[in-house]
């Protein structure tokens, strides 16, 4: 059904296709592998990384590539990243906040992602925002949490949150990894001292790669249940102008 799979199955009948992408960059032929998208790659590509890779034997099936197939398809982005950020963009002007965008197309490491949104912190108060989704290497042996709950306690660790500033990136489908049951955390200044306060050491859950555990100990986890939808990962910078 991938690279125009459906579209070729259901020719010559009309389809729409209802698109809900959680790829960065608004690819929308990579939207669950593009079943009503015509697909540009060819099965020698697919050889190609299957044998510098060292991938083993496949039985590789070529997608459909005749344009007949999708002349009566039509594709609508109903939910994109970019739509979310826009919305959250909307409702801080609202509030009066002024507005930075990052960017919605984030694959750079977490420690870069967070400079760059640290960098657009206004001392005059405002919100940064961002999506997509940082890359980030988990040992074998890691902890609980996904990479928007690492990124968080390590805004942490790094000396990023002040008294004047609240961070927060949030997986959008509600699950922040699958071992986790939070879409992220909530991380300020009460973050920082309840975990001193607990005598708790937040650069040694950074390195297990537990941050579920210390912000459950926290609470400062953010629980919304599977959302159903899954926009990519965003990032929220508040900061309050200092007093």
């Amino acid at each position: 059904m991938k690279g125009g799979g459906i579209a070729k199955l259901a020719f010559p009948a009309t389809v729409v296709g209802l698109v809900f992408s959680d790829v960065p960059g608004d690819d929308f032929s990579d939207v669950a592998s593009g079943p009503t998208y015509k697909d540009n790659t060819t099965i020698f590509d697919a050889m190609k990384l299957v044998k510098e890779n060292r991938l083993g034997s496949f039985r590789l099936i070529e997608t459909p590539k005749e344009d007949k197939y999708f002349e009566n398809v039509f594709n609508f982005v109903l939910v994109s990243n970019k739509i979310a950020v826009s919305k959250m963009s909307e409702k801080a002007k609202e509030l009066n906040l002024e507005v930075s965008i990052l960017s919605t197309d984030i694959y750079e490491d977490v420690d870069t992602t967070l400079d760059k949104i640290f960098a657009l912190k206004k001392e005059n108060g405002g919100v940064v925002l961002a999506a997509g989704e940082p890359e980030i290497v988990v040992p074998h042996n890691a902890g609980k949490g996904g990479r928007n709950l690492h990124m968080g306690l390590d805004s942490l660790v790094r000396g990023k949150i002040d008294e004047n500033s609240v961070f927060i990136s949030f997986a959008s489908d509600g699950m922040d990894n699958n071992n986790s049951s939070a879409a992220g955390a909530i991380v300020d200044i009460q973050t920082k001292n309840k975990i001193e306060k607990m005598n708790l050491s937040p650069s040694l859950y950074l390195k297990r790669f537990d941050s579920y555990s210390i912000f459950e100990l926290t609470k400062d986890l953010i629980k919304t249940g599977p959302t159903g939808a899954n926009v990519s990962d965003l990032m929220v910078l508040v900061n309050q102008k200092a007093s």
